[in-house]
């Protein structure tokens, strides 16, 4: 080795010193695999579980749609806003920070709520700027009768005929004629209950008749003469109400008793409603449209009934003319819109959601996740930037001698730094592709068997990947490794430039 020493030639050096001591070089190397190794499936996994669920409900209808529930008719307060004044601790102005908050936010309520949402009320909100339409989210549970079969607790669904929702989920039988139609579709599930599995089952029940009759209370007589009610209401713990929920809470009870006996007292006899199967429903599958809103309520619905149908058979109860819908959803015209209307709607009193503002906490929490669990990953590097610094010191004080022969052939201290930071780059770069690799194959049956683990618990079929490997990684893997593991080789090389040649000719 000479002062002009080639590039080449130091790289040949450097890689003949690794393979000298390969067994305790590969030790080093496994250290830098495993930190890389977890790192790019953790971040892999973070990537493709923030897009799985983008793409699963980042469609343009669920973008532009806003989910209400009634609230307590006040509006939802700007946290930004809330000072505490007055001389006192910082404990307690941070208590009385945080009781000030609670009282800003729709906490849940038992029953519905005091600002209720009937026609006039989805009317009013039609009147708001950039929204389209505001649609009921009519879910009953009835007693039904279909010919000899019964069923106690049949859920049923409003759907918007006019918006043309489930259409495209008929397998068998036809659509909704009119909005106000008195016709229904059947889920499949309900007809593999009724033990209809074949195509022909199926179509025979197209045409049949299904009563529906509204739930009748345990008794079967007055509700609040059995006693059940007052039962109810003695269990109920009301300690967590605020004071306006609280004074609210009788106006409730009383409408609700008003609607269920009447002004007499009486019970009132539940009328029941006639409706004919037309088609039947599948499931959801991979790759439909889902609605979250819309679906969420779906889930677990047997009768779907055109949204008018249901709607008047929703207000023959009197309870519910008494109370109003429980939940509702509106349409705004541009998804870029949906902020300042789902800032409208709680300023109005109501309690608001919208599914970008539920993508983008999802987006957050997901990410804050993979850059902690990333940094707890980082540990393991560090620990293999530990072993490199072991192996680099110790590979210095074993060839002292051959170093103090480069140097005397005209080698530069900085050409002695340079080929142990060489072997350090070249440990890191190896256990780092090395960790790249591996992780890339592991994820082929890990991604499967996660995705089907996922999806037999999901509400809706899921349809992508749970890795997703984004394009800096397999680049900045590996040369992270070899960053940190010259780094960890700046003190070994800097005490091998520093080997006096003569004192080290004469080492043995």
């Amino acid at each position: 080795m000479t002062g002009r020493a080639s590039p080449a030639s130091l790289l040949a050096l450097a890689v003949d010193g690794l393979r000298r001591k390969i067994g305790r070089n590969l030790l080093t190397i496994g250290g830098v695999f495993i930190g890389v190794f977890a790192l790019t499936l953790i971040v892999s996994l973070g990537e493709g579980m923030t897009r799985l669920v983008e793409t699963a409900v980042s469609g343009e209808d669920n973008l532009r749609q806003i989910g209400l529930s009634g609230g307590l008719g006040r509006p939802l307060g700007d946290e930004s806003e809330i000072e505490i004044f007055g001389e006192m601790s910082d404990a307690r102005r941070k208590r009385l920070r945080r009781a000030a908050l609670a009282r800003t936010r729709h906490g849940t309520f038992i029953g519905r709520r005091v600002r209720a949402l009937d026609a006039a009320s989805l009317a009013e909100l039609e009147e708001i700027e950039h929204v389209e339409v505001a649609r009921p989210i009519v879910l009953e549970r009835y007693e039904m009768t279909a010919g000899e079969r019964e069923t106690e607790a049949t859920a049923t669904l409003g759907v918007d005929v006019r918006r043309g929702r489930y259409a495209d989920r008929v397998i068998e039988g036809r659509y909704f004629t009119t909005p106000g139609a008195d016709e229904a579709l059947i889920h499949e599930y309900l007809a593999y209950q009724w033990g209809c599995v074949s195509d022909e089952e199926l179509r025979s029940l197209l045409g049949i008749e299904l009563v529906l009759e509204p739930i009748r209370n345990p008794s079967g007589g007055g509700f609040a003469s059995s006693g059940f009610l007052a039962e109810m209401l003695g269990r109920l713990d009301l300690s967590a109400l605020s004071e306006e929920e609280r004074q609210a809470f009788p106006k409730i009870v009383e409408k609700l008793g008003r609607g269920l006996f009447g002004g007499g007292g009486a019970a009132t006899v539940p009328k029941r409603h006639v409706v004919t199967v037309v088609g039947i429903v599948r499931e959801l599958e991979a790759g439909d449209a889902i609605r979250v809103i819309e679906d969420g309520n779906a889930s677990r619905v047997d009768v779907f009934l055109p949204l008018d149908t249901a709607t008047r058979f929703f207000f023959e109860q009197p309870v519910n003319r008494e109370i109003g819908f429980g939940r509702s959803y509106v349409v705004v015209d541009d998804a870029e819109h949906v902020g300042e209307v789902e800032t409208e709607l709680r300023k109005r009193g109501f309690t608001a959601f919208s599914v970008a503002s539920v993508i983008s906490r999802i987006g957050g929490f997901l990410g804050a996740l993979t850059i902690v669990v990333s940094l707890l990953t980082g540990v393991a590097l560090l620990v293999a930037a530990l072993g490199i610094v072991n192996t680099m010191v110790t590979s210095v004080l074993e060839r002292t001698h051959e170093i103090g022969l480069w140097k005397a052939v005209g080698a530069t201290s900085g050409q002695v730094r340079t080929v142990f930071l060489l072997e350090a780059a070249m440990i890191g770069l190896l256990g780092g592709l090395l960790g790249l690799g591996v992780a890339l194959l592991v994820q082929i049956p890990a991604d499967a068997l996660a995705l089907r683990m996922i999806s037999e618990r999901a509400a809706f079929p899921l349809q992508g990947s749970v890795f997703h490997v984004p394009a800096w990684l397999p680049v900045a893997g590996p040369l992270l490794a070899a960053g940190i593991a010259m780094l960890a080789a700046l003190y070994p090389a800097h005490r091998a430039a520093r080997v006096d040649p003569v004192r080290a000719l004469r080492h043995e």
